[in-house]
Formats: C-alpha cells, structure tokens, sequence
C-alpha cells in the first residue's frame, strides 16, 4: 500500500541523518516502527502477548516437585522461616 505520511520538518531532518548513518531507507525503518507499535499494542490486549521462556535449567522441576502440589513446594520454600 501506498500513502502520504507529513512529518515535521525538524523531525524529518534529524530523521535523514539517522537513516544515512544506519544504510536504512526510509520505507525500513517505517516498517519496523509499525510493526514495533503493532506488537506493543497486542501485547497489552487481554490475552495478548508473548510469554518468555523463563524457565531455569534445562531439565524443569525436580522429581520432588513435578508432581506435588502448590502447597507443597510453598512449605517447602518456607520451610524454617516463621511462616
């Protein structure tokens, strides 16, 4: 799609020399900003987003954990600390 955007001249200036620094075209760079302010707008959507992997390790839970419960593992985190 084709269209007319108008940019302040100060911001289009300061915007030329950025661009010719980085060997990026103007059509590229509009384009990662777009999809940018697209992916922060759906991340922020109800059930939207992507979740990191925030896992530690490689293997999960230890087999004491994999199965128990919430209950357990917070006991167990707790364990000796007045709670």
């Amino acid at each position: 799609m084709k269209t007319t955007v108008e940019i302040p001249d100060e911001l289009y200036q300061r915007l030329r020399v950025m661009l010719a620094e980085q060997s990026l075209s103007f059509r590229s760079l509009l384009e990662q900003a777009l999809r940018r302010a697209l992916a922060e707008h759906e991340a922020h959507q109800p059930g939207g987003g992507v979740v990191r992997d925030a896992r530690y390790g490689a293997g999960g839970m230890t087999p004491e954990f994999a199965e128990g419960s919430w209950e357990h593992l917070r006991d167990t985190i707790y364990a000796g600390r007045g709670a």
